[in-house]
């Protein structure tokens, strides 16, 4: 009598990725980090070519200022200019916390979670820069007799009537 036994079924150990998908990890997560470089970048490029994006913005939205803004002042054009440059500091910033995170945390754009904790954090921060924009340009002076002759009372805003 011949009998067959089914063979003994191994239980299945998780897969360990092969080096070219933790390469191809990697470099995913070094891309998705070179885009706020990039646009870092354009920000400050931007300022060096006496263009700030940010004052394409507000003429674009005047609401975000509080009102037009007198472009061609050179207290506006200089807090224009401040204003772009911190916004490309803080995106070069970003891109290489996340480029870093990727090469030493491993933090890839394939792993749920890691997309999670890098979005998180960048959103965080553009966040706080935005409603810091936002407030640095609506700044008024607290008292419109503090305003001295020569109309520099601190502020980017629209102008205060004397009343």
């Amino acid at each position: 009598m011949i009998t067959t036994s089914a063979p003994a079924s191994r239980p299945s150990r998780p897969s360990r990725p092969t080096a070219s998908m933790t390469v191809a990890a990697l470099a995913a997560g070094i891309v998705a980090s070179l885009l706020p470089v990039v646009f870092g970048a354009a920000f400050l490029v931007s300022v060096v070519i006496h263009r700030p994006l940010v004052a394409m913005l507000a003429r674009r939205w005047p609401s975000l200022s509080g009102g037009p803004l007198d472009q061609e002042s050179p207290r506006i054009r200089s807090a224009l200019s401040r204003i772009t440059t911190v916004w490309g500091v803080v995106l070069l910033a970003i891109g290489i916390l996340q480029g870093v995170g990727a090469i030493v945390a491993g933090l890839s754009i394939t792993n749920p979670a890691s997309v999670a904790v890098r979005t998180l954090f960048a959103l965080a921060v553009l966040i706080v820069m935005s409603i810091g924009t936002a407030a640095y340009l609506r700044r008024r002076p607290a008292d419109p007799q503090t305003v001295n002759e020569a109309g520099d009372d601190g502020t980017i805003g629209v102008p205060v009537s004397a009343s």
